[in-house]
């Protein structure tokens, strides 16, 4: 994880560098109508690997669009989507999503969407309309209502929470469900 860390603050520093110097330029540091803040930075078609101590991606988060207004604000995403390799392959996506400086989590909002994958089984899909992620623990959780389908059989819930290291999943209340052969 702090390999993302650094990662993440490479390309802030890279941003940042590339958005002060400009051919021309006399060395100025600020922007007509800034206050001399550090200024953010935004990345398109962005991807950021978190690998293990072997080597090998934990998970990739792309995006759309990855910016951050000023050194120490969140960093937006733009239909983020995070893939975990393992048993059960996990891809989860959004319409947007935030993630804070320390990089260890994600908050998914808008047209949520988590499908696991494990062989020839039929996928399980969640949908929701936020998700909290823990990128470490391989957690995921939300409050709001949530639809599941796992071939033809349908469940429906408020809150759930997933683990997706261990296969995991509990829907917490309101739960309803139908199930077909």
């Amino acid at each position: 994880m702090r390999r993302l860390g650094l990662l993440l603050l490479l390309v802030v520093a890279l941003a940042a560098a590339l958005w002060r110097w400009q051919p021309g330029d006399e060395g100025t540091a600020t922007a007509p109508g800034t206050t001399g803040a550090v200024p953010g930075y935004v990345a398109t078609d962005a991807e950021l690997v978190d690998t293990g101590e072997d080597g090998q991606p934990q998970f990739r988060l792309q995006a759309t669009r990855i910016s951050q207004q000023h050194l120490g604000a969140v960093v937006e995403l733009e239909q983020p989507r995070i893939d975990y390799q393992g048993t059960t392959r996990w891809q989860l996506s959004a319409r947007t999503g935030t993630l804070p400086q320390d990089a260890s989590s994600v908050n998914f909002s808008g047209e949520v969407r988590a499908v696991a994958e494990r062989g020839r089984e039929a996928p399980l899909v969640i949908r929701t309309e936020t998700l909290d992620i823990d990128l470490i623990k391989r957690r995921a959780e939300t409050s709001a209502a949530v639809a599941v389908e796992l071939g033809r059989n349908q469940l429906g819930a408020t809150g759930m929470h997933a683990d997706m290291k261990a296969d995991a999943l509990r829907l917490e209340s309101a739960v309803h469900g139908e199930y077909a052969r």
